[in-house]
């Protein structure tokens, strides 16, 4: 063999830095995911923005020698649209304290343009994202069952809790390894290297199990409704109409079962919903601003309090997060708000439908999740939520390299 065969070319290496770098954007947020949730500004909240920086920087300097012209889609619209509404509903409400909502925002926004810079360039296989996630997914489940045999829970009242304060955002978290790796499990990868098709069985099917062993230990209503909805989604178009009506029946009976196992704890959310209605109709268009949802909540649960039900009064009670991700974006940003939110993720699910089911199904029952739970006011989730949002902005791989490669003069 020559010796000249030995080291790439540099024109190789011109053409696998940006895609190399996008792999390293993609494991930089996954590890910003794994910091330990705190209720007010953590190391996440210090690391978030040096990490949007520094992708920022490196994505400008691929953005110039890149031979690939970049395109501006509808999500990137979206959500530069969306981040002024906020910052402009920030302002035009100065007495609610809002900056670490602020903040983090402005964070978010700024890592979302760093990882659109480097995946312009040269985007990430579906593959290695599903990866990311699926790995994510199991240090998760690595870290409860830590906890679960040495009771170093960060909650006393729960076995475990991993990065989160609480098992129900975990719950998510292990929802999310057990679609993915059963995904995996019954449609393996086509690659023609061994190595590759060992490492991400062994991968997916670990992940299936510990997910699926921890998933009914903590008990989460929420993850398991998010479940069946991602089984009935997977398999709908080949169903028939009298299959899909039983299924739908079978839902339903489904979610009158876990409400009589917890009614108390549902009868909470019955409250939440009745009360976070109120406060939508107080202000239904703009909300009543950034940062204010306990606040306009806590009047509304004092207004409404003489005209409950005594089996809805027993439940009221303070709240440290909005128990509904879109009740809480509709309080505090009102329908226009709300409407940004919907266009957002109905663009992503649009995208991922067509690039990597697997991903669309995990961002579909997130949603579900969302629903009844808070899993997007939580760091680890919204930086989830941008790295898709950013996945699905950007061109695939494999067109990004087919521009690359072609001549200058053409």
């Amino acid at each position: 063999m020559n010796g000249q065969h030995a080291f790439p070319s540099p024109s190789g290496m011109a053409l696998r830095l940006p895609h190399l770098l996008s792999l390293a954007g993609v494991l930089v947020v996954v590890g910003l995911m794994l910091y330990p949730v705190q209720t007010g500004f953590g190391r996440a909240d210090v690391a978030l923005p040096v990490a949007a920086a520094v992708l920022a920087v490196l994505g400008l300097c691929m953005r110039v020698v890149s031979p690939v012209r970049p395109r501006l889609g509808n999500i990137d619209f979206i959500v530069t649209v969306w981040l002024l509404y906020v910052l402009l509903r920030a302002w035009y409400t100065p007495q609610v304290p809002c900056l670490h909502a602020v903040v983090r925002a402005v964070s978010l926004a700024s890592l979302y343009a760093g990882l659109r810079l480097l995946f312009s360039c040269s985007a990430p296989s579906a593959l290695f994202t599903e990866g990311s996630l699926t790995l994510f997914a199991l240090l998760q489940a690595l870290l409860c069952i830590f906890q679960l045999l040495t009771g170093s829970s960060r909650h006393a009242l729960f076995p475990f809790t991993g990065t989160f304060l609480n098992p129900g955002p975990s719950s998510a978290a292990l929802f999310m390894g057990a679609c993915l790796g059963l995904y995996r499990f019954f449609s393996p990868i086509p690659s023609q290297n061994v190595r590759v098709r060992q490492l991400v069985f062994w991968l997916t099917a670990g992940t299936l199990v510990l997910c699926s062993l921890l998933l009914p230990v903590g008990w989460s209503r929420a993850a398991l409704v998010a479940g069946l909805c991602c089984l009935v989604a997977a398999g709908w178009r080949r169903m028939s109409l009298r299959l899909r009506c039983s299924l739908v029946l079978c839902l339903l009976a489904a979610f009158l079962l876990l409400y009589a196992l917890k009614r108390g704890s549902a009868d909470g959310r019955v409250l939440f919903f009745a009360v976070s209605s109120s406060a939508v109709a107080q202000s239904p268009f703009f909300g009543s601003g950034i940062g204010s949802f306990f606040h306009a909540y806590g009047q509304q649960t004092a207004a409404l309090h003489s005209q409950m039900p005594l089996a809805l009064a027993a439940h009221a009670d303070t709240l440290t997060y909005a128990l509904s991700d879109g009740m809480r974006v509709a309080v505090e940003q009102g329908v226009v708000g709300l409407l940004f939110a919907l266009m957002l993720v109905l663009n992503m699910l649009h995208r991922l439908r067509r690039r990597s089911s697997p991903l669309w199904l995990v961002l579909f029952g997130l949603l579900v999740f969302s629903l009844f739970s808070y899993p997007f006011q939580l760091l680890p989730f919204q930086l989830m939520l941008v790295l898709l949002a950013a996945y699905t902005a950007s061109p695939r791989r494999r067109s990004a390299v087919h521009h690359a490669a072609k001549p200058c003069g053409r």
